[in-house]
């Protein structure tokens, strides 16, 4: 379907919300910025991944996963994904629940939780 289409950047988005009693909810959003390819790449991942080459990478995510995977560096540039502890791949999922639990430790927010 994207034959002959030379623009092909993409986007990753991920917003998490977060509801409480008696307060407005929250939104948190993580995006991963890339581009579509014109063949697939990689073994990882799932879904879009071996089509999504990651912004200022090279590489699809399928590709970087299979590195973090193998335990390669992937680089942290700001924008694309690195490797975080445990070798858990940092993508717009993960960055929408880091702000997520940032904003919970700077409002103190945790303290009306219940288990």
């Amino acid at each position: 379907a994207l034959e002959g289409v030379k623009e092909r950047s993409a986007k990753f988005v991920s917003v998490l919300s977060y509801v409480q009693p008696d307060h407005p909810p929250l939104f948190f959003r993580g995006e991963l910025h890339g581009r579509i390819v014109e063949s697939r790449r990689g073994e990882g991942g799932f879904g879009y991944d071996p089509v999504f080459e990651v912004e200022d990478t090279g590489m699809t995510l399928s590709e970087l996963k299979s590195a973090v995977d193998d335990g390669k560096p992937t680089g942290d540039n700001g924008g694309s994904p690195v490797a975080l502890a445990g070798g858990i791949l940092e993508t717009h999922r993960s960055r929408a629940l880091k702000e997520f639990i940032h904003h919970l430790q700077v409002t103190n927010h945790f303290s009306g939780i219940k288990d």
